[in-house]
C-alpha cells in the first residue's frame, strides 16, 4: 500500500511471485538480507524499491526486471487472467489497509486519553 492506502503494482507482483513459489515473507527477506517488516513494506508498497533491489528480486525469482513495470495489456491470456486476480487482490488489500489504519487511529486515540 502506498501512503494513500493503495497497493502498487510492483509490490503485488513481488507478492505474487513469492506466493507462487510458496515462500514465506521471512524466507524471502532472509535471501534479500532485509528484515521481515522491511520486506512486508516492499510487498505492500509502503516503501519505494530502488533499482538495485528490483534487480536482486528479479534475479531471485528468475524474472526480467521489466516484469515489475509491464502494463496489463502486455501479457498473454494466461498472464492477463493472473493480472486480473492481482488487481482483485489489490482492491481487497486496500480495504484491509484502510481498516488497519482506522484501527491504529482508534488505538492511538484511546491511548492518548
Amino acid at each position: 500500500m502506498t501512503k494513500q492506502g493503495k497497493v502498487n503494482g510492483v509490490g503485488l507482483r513481488i507478492r505474487f511471485l513469492r506466493q507462487r513459489e510458496q515462500k514465506s515473507q521471512q524466507q524471502i527477506a532472509e535471501k534479500l538480507g532485509v528484515s521481515v517488516p522491511a520486506f512486508s513494506k516492499m510487498e505492500t508498497g509502503i516503501t519505494d524499491i530502488n533499482v538495485s533491489r528490483i534487480l536482486q528480486i528479479s534475479a531471485l525469482f528468475n524474472v526480467k526486471p521489466a516484469y515489475f513495470f509491464e502494463q496489463e495489456g502486455e501479457h498473454d491470456e494466461e498472464t492477463a487472467g493472473k493480472m486480473e486476480l492481482i488487481r482483485q487482490l489489490q482492491e481487497k488489500t486496500s480495504i484491509i489497509v484502510d481498516l488497519q489504519n482506522k484501527l491504529i487511529h482508534c488505538y492511538e486515540q484511546r491511548n492518548s486519553l
